[in-house]
């Protein structure tokens, strides 16, 4: 069966060229960058939006499930990836295996002391600012008002990232292999996201 003279086949064929030109493209490939003056501008982008004008967010971080089926042996076998933790694990322990954690932990943001902000999923660190556990009012509440009003940016960015892409918003389908899910769905998601979040870009 064929629409527009195009075979369902064909235009599947043409989606998995394109996935892998953008994945072959090093203009696309956007991570959080190591230049104090990139950090710095990302660090003013949130301080536009901060009705407190924080000046040390260096960008804000959160989670996503994607929702895939378990790969065979044979496909983890074959994967470059590593599957640590399942979808009900906590934000934070998929943090402490990703890349952005070990950049972070070499001195990511070290010369410019800036931190990114995330839930309360995350710990404190010098490089990771979260809001207080418990509060009910006063200046700790206040705080985590304004916390909160630059870290959405990070669960706005998930947000368009599914609504134009809507296959993230569920399992992906039987047919698709975990090596076609890692193409749509770089490991490299977490400093993707975070750039993303980027204000004002």
């Amino acid at each position: 069966m064929t629409n527009y003279g195009i075979s369902h086949s064909e235009a599947l064929d043409s989606v998995w060229y394109v996935v892998d030109a953008v994945n072959r493209t090093k203009g696309f490939d956007i991570s959080y960058p190591e230049s104090a003056d990139e950090q710095q501008k990302i660090a003013s982008g949130f301080a536009r939006i901060s009705s407190v004008h924080f000046s040390n967010c260096g960008g804000s971080i959160d989670g996503i499930l994607i929702w895939i089926l378990k790969p065979t042996l044979e496909d983890a076998k074959r994967a470059d990836v590593s599957i640590v933790y399942g979808g009900s694990s906590s934000d934070l322990l998929a943090f402490e295996k990703s890349g952005l954690k070990q950049r972070l932990d070499r001195g990511l943001l070290a010369e410019t002391k800036l931190v990114l902000f995330g839930d309360n999923a995350y710990l404190n660190s010098l490089y990771m600012a979260t809001p207080f556990p418990n509060t009910s009012g006063g200046a700790r509440d206040n705080y985590n008002f304004f916390h909160s009003q630059v870290r959405i940016t990070i669960e706005c960015a998930f947000g368009k990232l599914v609504q134009r892409w809507g296959i993230l918003r569920m399992a992906m389908p039987r047919g698709i292999t975990i090596q076609r899910t890692i193409a749509m769905v770089p490991t490299r998601l977490w400093d993707k996201l975070i750039g993303l979040a980027k204000v004002g870009q």
